[in-house]
């Protein structure tokens, strides 16, 4: 994904943990992306969903392929939007 991922990839259904965040509470939760907004992520954890604003928080994203730190302020964009930039 190496950078790639911030313009060009879906991100719903991808897992991720938060490696990092403003918010101490917010670090190491992880689970799978169910829903995205321009400023918020919800992930499904095993304790249910909780909604992540971006601004604040590094992901660590992961496919089958690779892993990958995204810093959130990077992908303050509707997906779509972030879709359209790579074409």
């Amino acid at each position: 994904m190496n950078g790639l991922m911030e313009r060009k990839y879906e991100m719903i259904g991808l897992k991720t943990t938060i490696s990092d965040s403003m918010n101490s509470q917010l670090i190491n939760i992880s689970g799978k992306i169910v829903f995205e907004t321009k400023n918020m992520l919800t992930i499904e954890t095993k304790n249910g969903r909780i909604h992540v604003p971006k601004a604040v928080c590094k992901f660590l994203f992961e496919n089958k392929h690779e892993k990958t730190i995204i810093e959130g302020n990077k992908i303050l964009k509707r997906s779509h939007e972030r879709l359209e930039n790579c074409i």
